[in-house]
């Protein structure tokens, strides 16, 4: 074999040394350093999405309707934020019918209006139907 034809031979087959592989040289270095590098960010934005559900979690079980004793009532104020909708988004559904559960007004004005927990419970449940689809099982 002629010395120019050795010289396009890769250095193991024409008796050379195997070089040490660079990441500029070897695709599967590159390959391999990328995939370490993927796997970092995933393993952290895991551990950032357990933090989260943590401190979700801590909040919730913070919450007025999550104690022992739930109440029996809650506010308009307090089924947004157990929605996890803006005050107006509920009183947009409450107004085109995308609320379920029946608002129950109080007082001499009838201006305190409240809704029952547990039929707010079972409307989320049964995945929250628009009202003329949701019947509580409890008015049965």
């Amino acid at each position: 074999m002629s010395r120019t034809a050795l010289s396009l031979l890769p250095p193991t087959l024409n008796g050379q040394a195997d070089p040490t592989p660079t990441p500029a040289a070897d695709p599967l270095l590159i390959y391999s350093g990328e995939l370490t590098k993927l796997r970092a960010a995933m393993e952290a934005a895991a551990a950032a999405v357990d933090r989260a559900e943590r401190e979700l979690e801590k909040r919730v079980c913070q919450s007025s309707v999550a104690r022992d004793n739930p109440p029996l009532l809650v506010d308009q104020v307090e089924l947004a934020r157990l929605l996890a909708v803006h005050l107006n988004t509920l009183a947009r559904m409450e107004a085109v019918g995308d609320l379920g559960p029946e608002r129950m007004q109080f007082g001499k004005d009838k201006k305190a209006v409240r809704f029952r927990f547990a039929e707010v419970q079972c409307w989320v449940a049964a995945g929250c139907p628009p009202r003329d689809r949701w019947t509580w099982p409890a008015k049965k």
